[in-house]
């Protein structure tokens, strides 16, 4: 029975990324880089950074770079609560990204916002945005 409790326990274990670097706290260079690509432009998790500095709802960061760029062509991605934030090594890279998904752009960043994040919310994260990566 205490096996059958381990290999339970086990199991549960491997839906989270074991490796703090993966779930974007710290170790890697692509869960920590705020600034890369062209011009050295704020990448997806130096915007999250600003925009949780100013009090945005961006709770939950998750690096999740590994499993969403390789199909994406993105340098990094992190997802929070409220947004979806992929960094592009150029602006234009990020700009077929975002018209083919029918997403915000500004710069090299593309954002995507949860569903409950209402209009108006969304309106004052793309001013914000457009602002801290010019």
């Amino acid at each position: 029975m205490g096996i059958a409790v381990g290999v339970g326990v086990g199991g549960c274990s491997m839906d989270a990324p074991a490796d703090p670097a993966e779930r974007g706290e710290n170790g890697s260079a692509t869960a920590t880089a705020v600034r890369g690509g062209e011009l050295n432009a704020l990448t997806a998790r130096g915007v999250v950074e600003a925009l949780d500095r100013e009090g945005f709802p961006v709770a939950h960061p998750v690096d999740t770079t590994k499993y969403e760029c390789p199909d994406a062509g993105c340098d990094q991605s992190i997802v929070t609560d409220s947004v979806r934030v992929k960094s592009f090594s150029s602006t234009g890279r990020a700009q077929k990204f975002a018209a083919r998904q029918g997403l915000f752009q500004a710069g090299t960043v593309v954002v995507a916002f949860a569903p409950p994040v209402p209009p108006s919310e969304r309106a004052r994260f793309r001013e914000h945005i457009q602002r801290v990566v010019s």
